[in-house]
């Protein structure tokens, strides 16, 4: 039996905090910090969430629906956003040393956030239960103790939770236990940067010559671990996370993991 219904249930709270100061020298920066808790039924299949892991459940297949009401695909429980504009105010006498030192520009964009939910899954779970009947995911079943709500980078060595707290694969009589979205992932963070020169030619006119570093340090972002309780490799992180963007644009393929450095070149009038 299948059933559609309109009567889903989407509650967010969130709170954030902003500062922002511009200080003498030619230097302008911000920092915004937000915390926030989004819970519903059934989210939209992560549809755009680069993060999550791809285990949203977008279909209701257990009759405790309790277990449905959890955290969203897109809860970011803390996010951190900050950016800074440098002109240096350098200036010389010397008409040669002031070409030197003088018109030079900095800037940077700083992104820190925590991990995005994903759910435990058993993969056989529904054929045990209804054949070919019951389609789409279905929860695992939770007999163990000691399972953390969050499983960070460390799980690409050592698993953050194991088959031994979950039923047996194959050994299922019942829908799982354990809320669609329980666990947290590994957090994100991203430090972009730019340095730019002006040399002037002649009263009005300037040529701007740069680089910008994209994910400056070459810091990896780490997917979610294995999640599918009835495969190998359960609770261990396998792969890491582009970019929903790149210096190449957003177009399919062009997110790179790795720093990435343009040089740039512009003539302004």
């Amino acid at each position: 039996m299948t059933q559609l219904t309109n009567l889903g249930i989407s509650n967010y709270d969130g709170l954030t905090v902003q500062f922002k100061r511009a200080l003498a020298y030619g230097f302008y920066g911000q920092i915004g910090c937000t915390w926030s808790h989004a819970l519903d039924d059934i989210s939209n299949g992560g549809a755009g969430e680069f993060y999550n892991g791809g285990t949203s459940l977008t279909a209701q297949v257990s009759p405790n629906l309790a277990n449905n009401y959890s955290n969203a695909d897109y809860d970011i429980r803390h996010s951190l956003v900050a950016d800074f504009v440098w002109d240096t105010p350098w200036k010389s006498s010397n008409k040669a040393m002031n070409y030197a030192v003088g018109g030079w520009t900095l800037s940077g964009k700083f992104y820190f956030r925590s991990g995005t939910p994903f759910s435990i899954t058993d993969g056989l779970l529904a054929g045990e239960l209804g054949g070919n009947s019951i389609g789409g995911s279905m929860l695992a079943t939770y007999i163990g103790s000691g399972l953390s709500s969050s499983c960070g980078s460390g799980a690409v060595s050592t698993p953050c939770f194991s088959s031994s707290q979950f039923v047996k694969s194959g050994d299922e009589t019942n829908f799982g236990n354990l809320a669609r979205n329980a666990i947290y992932g590994p957090g994100y963070a991203d430090v972009d940067t730019s340095l730019y020169k002006k040399f002037p030619i002649g009263e009005r006119m300037y040529l701007q010559l740069g680089t910008s570093a994209y994910n400056l340090f070459n810091h990896p972002n780490f997917a979610a671990p294995g999640h599918n309780v009835a495969v190998p490799g359960f609770g261990l992180i396998t792969s890491t996370v582009t970019p929903p963007t790149s210096a190449y644009g957003a177009f399919q393929g062009s997110a790179v993991s790795g720093r990435i450095a343009v040089l740039t070149g512009k003539f302004l009038f």
